[in-house]
């Protein structure tokens, strides 16, 4: 009870707010000193065309940031901008049959709903990869660019 009294203490405030809900909003005498006041940026943002969700780290470029520029090209292609299955825009999905399930592995591109219905299925079906997370294997983004989702849907339905 001593601290809900004591005017040096924190937790008299909720003393106060006890008694007038909004005590808090009478104590206006330390809103100067709580001002926050940002710097104003010095030169504008500058975001080139190839930037993605994710910045890249800088340094010498991998395979896998190689493989990750094919992806992407392949998601700029107008089929490819939407689910394969449902039609949602910004698929971020890849499902990929693997070469034991056709002659040719093939993928297309999927919603993070579908993406769940298709790993149900089992990876003896089709492997699911994150566009963005996973680093994606050669022969992954290879079956993507053979496939895509006009061509899976022609296939399918």
């Amino acid at each position: 009870q001593q601290f809900l009294t004591d005017p040096s203490s924190p937790l008299s405030l909720l003393g106060s707010l006890r008694k007038k809900p909004d005590a808090w909003l009478d104590n206006e005498e330390d809103d100067e000193d709580s001002t926050v006041v940002f710097d104003p940026v010095s030169s504008p943002i500058e975001f080139d065309s190839n930037s993605t969700v994710y910045p890249r780290k800088r340094g010498p470029r991998t395979q896998a940031d190689a493989l990750k520029d094919r992806v992407e090209h392949l998601l700029e292609r107008p089929e490819n901008q939407v689910c394969c299955d449902c039609g949602n825009h910004f698929p971020r999905w890849a499902s990929i049959l693997p070469d034991n399930t056709t002659r040719l592995a093939m993928g297309c591109f999927v919603c993070h709903v579908c993406a769940g219905s298709h790993r149900k299925l089992g990876t003896h079906v089709l492997f699911i990869r994150s566009v963005d997370h996973d680093e994606l294997k050669e022969k992954e983004v290879r079956a993507l660019e053979r496939g895509g989702n006009r061509k899976i849907k022609a296939l399918y339905e």
